[in-house]
């Protein structure tokens, strides 16, 4: 009789650790959740109850760590981010997904604070032209809020999106707002 080859034992996945911190910004709620790699989550809710929950679904397998003093500096940062986009994130993100969702992250990342884009126009510079409803997926699982901005993609017609996480009269705000703190911004290009 001949023997069977033993199968390989399947070395587990070492569970993930995230470690979180809680705050407020300039649109309410505010959790910030950091890998090894960078942050992993920007989560911002209209109630600070809603945050955990939803990292929680984000990010099913990962032993989550409330660590309030070890990320206040990241939170902070990511704060004053969100108060004013014009100046940008200095901080490393853990930006995970498919390489079509990389592509569509990368795009929107070029698209500068106050100015819009649509689902369509993102999906012709990815080179997926009949891709649109594809970025819209996409957008809609976005953990790194504001940090890669779906809030400035809108109709082709320029109306707010109808399933826009913050709301269509929201998603106009933001823009809104970038656009005046990016005119305030003084000239340094002499």
């Amino acid at each position: 009789m001949i023997a069977k080859p033993k199968r390989a034992k399947r070395r587990a996945k070492p569970e993930e650790m995230l470690r979180y911190a809680t705050g407020y910004s300039a649109l309410g709620p505010l959790l910030v959740a950091s890998s090894a790699k960078g942050v992993a989550a920007i989560l911002i809710e209209q109630e600070t109850e809603h945050l955990l929950p939803k990292l929680q679904r984000k990010f099913p397998a990962a032993h989550l760590i409330d660590d309030q003093r070890g990320q206040q500096g990241v939170l902070k940062k990511i704060a004053k981010f969100i108060a004013d986009p014009t100046r940008g994130l200095d901080v490393p993100l853990d930006i995970r997904g498919t390489p079509f969702q990389q592509k569509v992250w990368k795009a929107l990342r070029q698209v500068p604070p106050g100015q819009t884009t649509s689902y369509g126009a993102i999906a012709i510079k990815i080179g997926a032209p009949r891709a649109a409803r594809a970025v819209g997926t996409v957008c809609a699982h976005n953990t790194l809020a504001m940090a890669l901005p779906c809030h400035r993609v809108l109709h082709k017609d320029g109306s707010p999106l109808a399933g826009h996480h913050w709301g269509g009269h929201q998603q106009l705000m933001l823009i809104a707002r970038e656009q005046s703190k990016g005119r305030a911004r003084p000239n340094r290009s002499r």
